[in-house]
């Protein structure tokens, strides 16, 4: 299944995929794959990354609805 967009979340505290799917599940997208980064800064401040790939809804315009 082709994605149709990728969105980046940066957070300063980690998050399970249950905590983060439900906010994409009531918007009416489909998280199709997640790349987790965990990152450290220069000062010793952690982050946290997680890549998601997305598909919008059938009959959707991905272009037209950014």
């Amino acid at each position: 299944m082709e994605e149709d967009a990728r969105v980046k979340l940066y957070l300063m505290e980690p998050k399970s995929l249950s905590q983060i799917l439900p906010y994409f599940h009531n918007l009416g997208l489909e998280v199709l794959d997640e790349r987790p980064f965990e990152i450290e800064t220069a000062d010793h401040r952690d982050f946290f990354l997680y890549d998601l790939g997305l598909k919008y809804p059938s009959g959707v315009d991905p272009p037209r609805h950014r």
